[in-house]
């Protein structure tokens, strides 16, 4: 009898805790699966939000093509003019001209670019202050001038080139970074100097701020609370010897320059992820 009871006792107990393992076992598997589900689910929104973003800033690259060719007619037509004003020989040209056709023509400056043998070199200008600038150091910009200078058409990917006319893309004004510059050379055959009007725009820089990628990255966590940051790198200028230690460019060079084109960065992590970022 007590050996049957104690076989009944151990059966019981057995089963007991085969149903119990059974059961933290489904537990187990259910939390596992739940987890996955909420990672893989959280994939998925992320993966979606990288395309809306994508998408997003696309168009606003799009709409700020727009506005900035828009400009560089504008400034096309009014370098034509000016250097029909100014004759052909930059050195019967004056500041005090450059100074009166500011205001005639709607710019900010007007400045005078003249090539010597290895440079080419601000001779002349409404403000006075750029007059001895070098442009050696341009970058895409000097190779851009050069072409003028030879009477080619403009070949750099980068800016809009029209008929004996070339304008750089928007950029951070060397005299207010809350503004943007847009900058304009035009070089009549006839002529041996470049034309360079430049506008500052307060305007552009509305826009800009306006769509900035930025702006819809706010929008996007409003939206989805679960994101914390978005950030946007430029895989072509993240981790160069200018970048600030935040993402920024130190020296504040052109918009599309930008190591960090949306959102923040703050892990200071840059040679890590500049490896991860050339793999993407």
């Amino acid at each position: 009898m007590n050996n049957s009871l104690s076989i009944k006792t151990k059966l019981s107990a057995i089963i007991f805790g085969a149903v119990l393992l059974i059961l933290a076992l489904n537990l187990t598997f259910n939390l596992y699966a739940a987890q996955n589900n909420l990672r893989n689910e959280n994939v998925n929104n992320m993966q979606i939000t990288a395309m809306q973003m994508a998408v997003s800033v696309e168009q606003s690259n799009y709409s700020s093509n727009y506005v900035e060719y828009q400009i560089a007619h504008n400034l096309r037509m009014a370098a034509i003019f000016a250097s029909k004003e100014l004759g052909p020989d930059y050195k019967n040209i004056t500041n005090a001209q450059l100074k009166a056709l500011t205001s005639k023509l709607g710019v900010s400056n007007i400045s005078i670019l003249v090539k010597t043998d290895n440079d080419i070199v601000v001779t002349r200008a409404s403000n006075p202050i750029d007059i001895g600038m070098s442009t050696q150091g341009w970058g895409y910009w000097y190779l851009a001038l050069l072409e003028l200078f030879d009477n080619q058409e403009v070949t750099v990917g980068q800016g809009q080139a029209l008929d004996h006319f070339w304008s750089g893309p928007f950029e951070y004004s060397t005299y207010n970074p809350d503004f943007i510059e847009k900058w304009g050379y035009y070089h009549d055959e006839a002529s041996n100097y470049i034309i360079n009007p430049v506008i500052l725009n307060t305007a552009a820089s509305e826009y800009v701020k306006i769509t900035n990628p930025d702006q819809i990255v706010e929008r996007t966590k409003e939206v989805n609370p679960g994101i914390l940051e978005l950030t946007g790198f430029n895989p072509t200028t993240f981790g160069v010897a200018s970048m600030a230690g935040d993402g920024s460019d130190a020296f504040k060079k052109k918009l599309g320059n930008r190591p960090i084109k949306f959102g923040t960065y703050t892990y200071g992590n840059v040679e890590q992820d500049k490896a991860a970022i050339l793999l993407a």
